[in-house]
């Protein structure tokens, strides 16, 4: 029993070590989005036209910039969107890595306290592999880091909750 606890052990940590990126544990990502897209089940609300609309707003975000080709952001960038409480949307970057670089997030917003998802996704390298979301921004601290261990493309997709909006200044680069 024991070499087997001992060799699922051993396969864990190597696949840790060959995860593309290492990510902090206060940035490893977490169920609040999952969490909260359960809760408006929960309460009827994804199926009102506004719930359908933010859920279709946060998965279509993604799904298109994981299918599109092309040009990619270039780093650094910085930018400022205001999202309209009325209307449901997200804004999702698409960016390419370099192996070994540190990879630093920030979010600053006019809301108090921050009612936005923001999450990290890596691409396949094939691009047949559904975006694997792999680090979440803590909006204690407004900032995100990892840092990669190969090449790749990724994406940043930030959402205010439901019904929420504001202005959102978004940094991405790397060092």
């Amino acid at each position: 029993m024991f070499g087997v606890a001992a060799a699922v052990a051993a396969l864990a940590v190597w696949f840790v070590l060959r995860a593309p990126e290492h990510v902090a544990a206060e940035h490893r990502p977490d169920g609040r989005f999952s969490n909260y897209r359960r809760a408006l089940g929960e309460m009827g609300i994804d199926g009102s036209e506004l719930g359908s609309r933010w859920l279709a707003a946060a998965d279509d975000a993604v799904a298109a910039e994981a299918e599109r080709s092309g040009s990619l952001a270039g780093l650094p960038l910085e930018e400022t969107v205001i999202f309209d409480p009325a209307e449901p949307e997200a804004a999702v970057y698409r960016f390419s890595v370099p192996r070994r670089r540190e990879v630093v997030v920030s979010l600053e917003t006019d809301v108090a306290p921050p009612r936005f998802f923001a999450d990290l996704y890596r691409l396949s390298a094939n691009g047949t592999a559904a975006p694997l979301k792999v680090a979440t921004l803590d909006h204690e601290e407004g900032v995100l880091r990892i840092r990669t261990r190969r090449a790749g493309t990724y994406l940043f997709r930030v959402q205010p909750e439901i019904a929420r909006g504001g202005r959102v200044r978004v940094q991405i680069d790397h060092h």
